[in-house]
């Protein structure tokens, strides 16, 4: 496990560069996208610079972000090239201008790997409610339109996890 330290509210920067690398290397799940997503062709078109002239490549976000470029590219193609899940801590996208774009992103990182198969899901930690630590998991395949109004990010499960725990949860399984 390895931290990349991100300059605060930057992370949708981050993602959009993930983004790019998945889609110009085709590293991401296309018949999950095409099949149970809405309105991908808009955030290709934003992510390859189609909207804005802006490519929203590795080393754009690097200036943005403050992570090397190569480190972007290389968890990106990690990242492409194997099952994700990705961790959720709840209130720190929300405290600066533009960082719920951060919740946006995730949703579309999270379809672009094919949400709800085996190793792609979604954990969301309520840092917001002590006393209670949810494990919440993505929905799957059978919710359709990930991408625009349809998200829906959040299933919850029965599965109770303390916050103590969550790392060796991770690390043990």
């Amino acid at each position: 496990m390895k931290w990349i330290p991100i300059l605060p509210n930057t992370d949708a920067a981050f993602d959009f560069a993930m983004m790019y690398v998945w889609i110009t290397e085709g590293l991401y799940d296309k018949e999950y996208v095409e099949t149970y997503s809405v309105g991908f062709d808009k955030v290709e078109d934003y992510v390859l610079g189609r909207e804005d002239g802006v490519p929203k490549t590795p080393a754009w976000a690097s200036e943005i972000c403050g992570v090397p470029e190569w480190t972007i590219k290389a968890l990106a193609r990690e990242w492409g090239k194997k099952p994700t899940s990705m961790l959720h801590f709840s209130s720190g996208h929300i405290r600066g201008p533009y960082s719920h774009e951060a919740g946006r992103t995730e949703a579309y990182k999270l379809a672009m790997q094919g949400l709800g198969k085996p190793g792609v899901q979604q954990v969301h930690l309520a840092s917001n409610h002590p006393t209670k630590y949810k494990i919440e998991v993505g929905s799957g395949p059978t919710t359709p339109g990930i991408f625009l109004t349809r998200i829906r990010q959040y299933v919850p499960t029965v599965q109770d996890i303390p916050r103590t725990m969550v790392h060796h949860a991770i690390l043990d399984g």
